[in-house]
């Protein structure tokens, strides 16, 4: 049975890019063939309009899959945003103080990509469906060499 493996924000800045507020994840717990991501929606990421935005569930999902496609990518690569297709999102209140969870499947591993899809929750109602989304799999730069 695979053990079960919480993230924190040091443990997710490890694995992906994202800093400061472009960071949207606050905790992932990866079970196996489940990855669950968690936000707190925060006051800045929709000013004026208790709503959160699709483009932010996306980026929400986008990155809980690209933790989830971590050990399946090959040594010195990384997985980037590639694309996404056929979303839906509901509009639900979501306030400052809310958590929100993004639930994420692999459904599909190719040599240079990876597909999945997510579903997003506030408490146990679906907020937002992102099927479709593609993880591309890049060759990480090497640092120049010191002279």
């Amino acid at each position: 049975m695979p053990e079960r493996l919480t993230l924190g924000r040091p443990e997710i800045e490890e694995i992906l890019p994202h800093r400061d507020v472009s960071l949207f994840l606050d905790k992932v717990e990866v079970d196996g063939e489940h990855t669950t991501g968690y936000m707190r929606v925060r006051v800045d990421q929709s000013p004026g309009f208790p709503i959160l935005p699709g483009a932010l569930q996306i980026e929400m999902v986008a990155q809980t899959l690209g933790i989830a496609s971590r050990s399946l990518l090959p040594e010195h690569h990384i997985g980037l945003f590639g694309g996404v297709g056929n979303c839906e999102f509901i509009n639900r209140t979501i306030l400052p103080g809310d958590i929100v969870r993004a639930e994420v499947e692999i459904t599909r591993k190719r040599t240079n990509s990876i597909k999945g899809s997510g579903r997003v929750f506030k408490e146990n109602q679906l907020i937002g469906e992102v099927n479709d989304i593609i993880v591309l799999i890049v060759k990480t730069p090497t640092s120049p060499s010191p002279q």
